[in-house]
């Protein structure tokens, strides 16, 4: 089952220290389902990636420190303390930029209007 494969290698995503950010995760899904409902997930090893028609979005679950990273693809925006740009450590060629994610709450209204902004840029 496919799906059932899928689900596993997004368990590993959260295991050990880093199944504190499991909430962070499925704030992000919460916020992502209220996009649209053309937003395709895949799953990999070391990222989630978010996609229409093309990515727009990575999450990544660091363990060391326990942190959630979310790339955005967000080519006219310009960084700010919280929106770092993405360097090639990062890896994900579509992020533009980085956002650290430790708690739910940091899912707020300035990460969902980028969010938006980088879901529409490709729709």
């Amino acid at each position: 089952n496919a799906q059932r494969g899928s689900d596993e290698l997004l368990e590993k995503h959260f295991a050990g220290p880093r199944a504190a950010l499991r909430p962070v995760y499925d704030r992000l899904i919460g916020a992502l389902s209220a996009l649209g409902d053309d937003v395709t997930v895949g799953v990999r090893d070391s990222y989630v990636a978010f996609a229409r028609r093309k990515q727009f979005a990575v999450f990544k679950s660091r363990a060391r420190p326990v942190q959630a990273e979310l790339g955005l693809r967000l080519p006219d925006v310009a960084a700010s303390p919280r929106l770092a740009p993405a360097g090639k450590s990062f890896g994900s060629e579509s992020a533009t930029h980085v956002v650290v994610l430790t708690l739910p709450e940091d899912i707020d209204h300035e990460v969902l209007e980028w969010l938006r902004r980088a879901y529409e840029d490709v729709g």
